[in-house]
């Protein structure tokens, strides 16, 4: 039984190193996110991960335990190169996991689940987000990898052993069965091990790096793939829907800011967070065209918040009025997508010609099927420019973006309705013009990109007011999303959400000039507000209230393992794992947790019956 138990031990341990070794490559290679952190604080890391791990082990573990018993009966010599192709696949799986999740840390700053593994129908666009050697280190480490782990397991591994005494090997299956089912969940308390065990600190990434990469990744998958089944349900369907309406049915506060049949133009800035706008609390010198716009011929909102953190999640809150989701994006459901509202196609019906501009690649991310399903008609994207223009990893840089929805403005019949979706504030921040604030680190790449960004937008607008159609046309400036830079705020901070929204051109009334208004608004309140300035009817936006209204204002924002939720009385994070709050320490009100339930319940539940 000794030797049994050597060999089962050994898979343990083997794992456990396997284990210890990737978190610990995650605190280097993501070192600035735990810079702030004691020696001891990093130790608890280690320990906090032990739960996990065991579990993961046993997992892991679990198909070689069966060969193990099988082979007490059966001495088949193929039994001991079945358990070795079996370690070397699942090393090779592991690896990949533990340095894919290590890498994209950084940029999404969310641990490896489903919403990432929507993204590899895209490979060559996650690998635009990267340099060069960023994908020279990924594919280094991960063959040096499994190269050492590989040698690590023929080195700890022992032939499989059978048991003298034909009552040891009787024993041998409820005993490995009940050391793996208890590792597996974690004991013998009712409920099983989860995620929440690794979490001790009031520093999420910290937690997160305490979380198993692989144990994390499995339970992820399988909770997407519930079907039909809500794991936001804090509330009863009924109940909570009533709720959700007396929330959302507030009275209208309707304020005219264009008068006549407008032309309406979106301009969404990829990742220009409020925190490199002056105007709006940001750092000075970052976007200097855009604040000359807000100071002189704007009406600007800034309190102005994201539901989500990706590109794909803004287009069906921009142009359907739908929040981002918990660990999934609309937008990859068509058939869902077929049964929301879209402004486009609203527009459309009035006799707006629609088009969408990206200089980019249109099919990541689904957004084609997207955008061809709301209601535009014509959409313009690095196929439409020039090859010397594809200057960029991602196409063609903002400016030759700009130049040419200018150009093509000018012969564009009218009423139109046209978004332009920018590209060069983008990792890996490589820019055609001479960096402004510098680019040895990550925080002067992203300023000096959106500083380029800025110029090009304020080229454009400078240009268009010479244009016979800008006196006639409302132009919408907002981001698709913030980011954590340049301030390296956490991911679970709300503020990472905070973006622009500034509305501007010659059919704003000038009355409005220079104006702000300042109460807490979403990015899906936009589609409200656009239906009650064009005098359409938008009921069906049913999660967007208009913008100007001043009775109910708050803004929803959504992460995969946790809400926030912004007012402007209190702002707030909540962990769904730990399920508490975790930002600041702050103290909430019962009535105000409960509001942000309410509509996170409500989000998911429309997300899940949507096209039913």
């Amino acid at each position: 039984m000794k030797a049994v138990i050597n060999i089962v031990g050994r898979w343990y341990l083997f794992w456990l190193i396997v284990f210890a070794a990737g978190r610990l490559f995650f605190i280097i290679y993501n070192h600035s996110l735990f810079e702030n952190l004691n020696t001891v604080h990093v130790l608890r890391i280690f320990f906090h991960a032990l739960g996990l791990d065991f579990s993961a082990a046993a997992y892991l573990t679990s198909f070689p335990v069966l060969i193990l018993i099988v082979h007490q009966y059966w001495h088949a010599s193929f039994l001991n190169k079945l358990t070795q192709i079996y370690f070397i696949a699942v090393i090779v799986l592991s690896v990949l996991i533990s340095v894919a999740n290590t890498v994209l840390y950084k940029f999404w700053l969310q641990l490896l689940g489903y919403r990432a593994i929507q993204f590899l129908a895209d490979p060559n666009e996650i690998l635009a987000s990267v340099n060069g050697m960023q994908a020279i280190m990924f594919i280094a480490f991960f063959v040096i990898s499994v190269s050492a782990i590989v040698a690590l397991y023929f080195k700890i591994n022992e032939p499989l052993q059978v048991l003298p005494n034909i009552l040891l090997r009787m024993a041998l299956l409820p005993a490995l069965g009940f050391i793996t089912f208890y590792f597996i969940r974690g004991g013998l308390q009712v409920i099983p091990i989860n995620e929440s065990a690794a979490y001790f600190s009031n520093n999420t990434v910290s937690n997160h790096a305490a979380v198993n990469p692989q144990w994390y990744f499995i339970r992820n998958m399988q909770l997407a793939g519930r079907a039909g089944s809500n794991p936001l349900a804090f509330n009863p369907a009924s109940e909570n829907e009533k709720q959700f309406n007396a929330m959302m049915h507030i009275a209208a506060d309707t304020q005219q800011l264009i008068s006549g049949n407008a032309n309406l133009l979106f301009i969404i800035l990829e990742s220009h967070t409020a925190d490199v706008v002056a105007a709006l609390g940001g750092d000075s010198g970052n976007s200097p065209c855009m604040d000359a716009i807000i100071k002189n011929d704007a009406l600007t909102f800034t309190q102005c918040y994201a539901s989500g953190f990706r590109t794909d999640q803004m287009l069906p809150s921009l142009f359907s009025g739908f929040p981002a989701q918990n660990n999934n994006s609309i937008i990859r459901h068509s058939d869902k997508v077929h049964a929301l509202p879209h402004l486009p196609k609203m527009f459309a019906a009035h006799n707006y010609h629609n088009a969408f501009y990206y200089a980019g690649e249109m099919n990541f991310a689904n957004m084609k099927s997207y955008l061809v399903q709301s209601g535009f008609k014509a959409l313009i994207d690095k196929n439409n420019f020039k090859p010397q223009q594809l200057n960029s990893k991602w196409g063609a840089h903002d400016g030759f973006a700009f130049d040419k929805l200018l150009t093509d403005l000018d012969k564009q019949q009218q009423p139109f309705f046209t978004s332009l979706l920018t590209l060069s504030l983008h990792e890996p921040f490589e820019l055609p013009t001479p960096y402004k604030f510098g680019n040895s680190n990550e925080a002067q790449l992203f300023k000096s990109a959106a500083y380029y960004t800025d110029s090009c937008l304020g080229s454009f607008i400078t240009a268009a007011k010479q244009k016979a159609w800008y006196k006639n046309t409302l132009i919408v400036i907002v981001a698709d999303h913030g980011h954590r830079l340049p301030r390296q705020r956490p991911f679970y901070d709300p503020y990472t959400h905070r973006i622009p929204l500034i509305i501007t051109g010659g059919a704003l009334n000038k009355n409005r000039h220079g104006k702000q208004v300042n109460h807490t608004i979403s990015q899906h309140d936009v589609p409200a507000f656009i239906c009650s300035q064009f005098k359409m009817n938008g009921t069906s936006f049913k999660f967007s209230k208009d913008v100007m209204q001043t009775q109910s204002n708050f803004a929803y924002l959504c992460y995969d393992d946790g809400l926030a939720w912004v007012s402007d009385s209190v702002t707030f994070h909540y962990n769904l794992t730990q399920q508490k709050v975790d930002f600041e320490n702050r103290i909430v009100p019962d009535t105000v947790l409960n509001r942000a339930k309410i509509y996170t319940q409500q989000v998911y539940t429309h997300f899940l019956n949507c096209g039913q």
